[in-house]
């Protein structure tokens, strides 16, 4: 905007509105700073504190009994329900594992059957005597998931199925393994229901099982957790 003073133009400002804000405004402002200071401080606080965790100490298999020897302690920030505090780890000793845990993971509540319930309800451990000729020639361990054979005699070549063979029951998951130092036979125990060892314990008592290891991935009729 310009005026006029005698001979003289004079140029001006246009008038400016108020930058001046409402109190109540104000007000609102001041509290979001200080809200947000102690939002901050609290996150700050909070993942400065350490707990000590469970983790695994070597792979863990499936069927695996727990024992101390097989925990470390790492400490991290904060925790939550996905873990196990340290200080818990007496709940996990003679644990069932339920899955594979591999070394160093967090460990946590569901990767394990707590020792009160290590079998299913509807589940029984089977001892299977299997010599060295009617097994793989990589001895068996523990989650492996197997097929058991009848066969009439026990002279079978290693990890074979002879043609007179016959499926006796629908695939087993492996829970334990003890191997003999002498003539390399193991007792093979197997995850069973009452049917399937009522049907197994006769020809296993016998020597007439043979036990052959199905590819990764194969479902077993029984789990550990009762599926």
């Amino acid at each position: 905007m310009t005026t006029t003073v005698g001979n003289q133009t004079v140029r001006g400002r246009l008038p400016v509105q108020s930058t001046d804000l409402p109190p109540s405004i104000n007000k609102l402002a001041l509290l979001l700073i200080v809200g947000g200071g102690l939002g901050a401080g609290l996150i700050v606080y909070r993942t400065g504190q350490q707990t000590d965790v469970l983790v695994a100490s070597r792979t863990i298999h499936p069927g695996d009994t727990m024992s101390a020897s097989d925990f470390d302690t790492v400490r991290i920030s904060g925790g939550s329900s996905n873990t196990v505090a340290a200080t818990n780890e007496h709940s996990y000793i003679n644990a069932v594992a339920v899955t594979t845990v591999p070394s160093g993971a967090l460990i946590n509540s569901l990767m394990f059957h707590a020792r009160s319930g290590v079998l299913p309800s509807n589940g029984q451990a089977l001892g299977i005597s299997v010599p060295a000729a009617q097994r793989p020639s990589s001895q068996f361990s523990a989650g492996d998931v197997v097929q058991a054979y009848y066969v009439q005699s026990g002279n079978t070549a290693a990890g074979e199925v002879p043609p007179t063979a016959s499926k006796i029951a629908n695939p087993l998951l492996v829970i334990g393994v003890h191997t003999s130092s002498g003539d390399g036979s193991s007792i093979v125990s197997v995850l069973v229901d009452a049917d399937t060892a009522a049907a197994l314990a006769i020809p296993a008592s016998h020597g007439q099982v043979v036990l052959t290891r199905l590819p990764p991935g194969a479902k077993p009729e029984l789990s550990l957790t009762g599926r």
